[in-house]
């Protein structure tokens, strides 16, 4: 199991102090890296040092049973607003949210509750987004 070093923020609540991998099993119809995730072909997903996330959503608390998933369905979630995921992906991460979850110790019946709130309220956040409006940046405002 790998380890999650992150700090608070203030337009975020976390933010990544080192590059993260996991595997998937989410294959991409492109590889792609932007300036905070790249996926490989055989979907390694890599997070990177700065990422800049919001924890849990949909009234779960933040917790150590969902820190690591929050932050890898939330680093998906973007690549398919970018353009970068199809959205036919969706689902994959959800389950993929519930599963680590469950690996990190949250009750199985939660996680699984978590994952239908997800699959019927999830969409609008993963809607893709024109790709020319995204402003990228190296630093989130907050920290400058």
């Amino acid at each position: 199991m790998s380890t999650v070093t992150y700090r608070a923020l203030t337009t975020y609540k976390y933010q990544t102090r080192h590059d993260v991998t996991w595997e998937t099993g989410i294959t991409p119809e492109e590889v792609f890296e932007s300036p905070f995730i790249a996926m490989d072909s055989t979907g390694r997903l890599t997070i990177k040092g700065g990422y800049a996330w919001d924890g849990a959503s949909g009234g779960m608390p933040d917790s150590g049973t969902n820190m690591r998933s929050s932050l890898v369905h939330d680093a998906l979630y973007q690549a398919m607003r970018n353009g970068f995921l199809g959205l036919h992906h969706r689902d994959a991460a959800d389950r993929l949210f519930a599963d680590m979850c469950k690996q990190d110790g949250m009750w199985h019946w939660l996680a699984n509750l978590a994952y239908l709130v997800l699959k019927y309220f999830g969409t609008p956040n993963a809607e893709p987004q024109d790709r020319d409006e995204i402003q990228w940046s190296t630093v989130p405002t907050a920290i400058a």
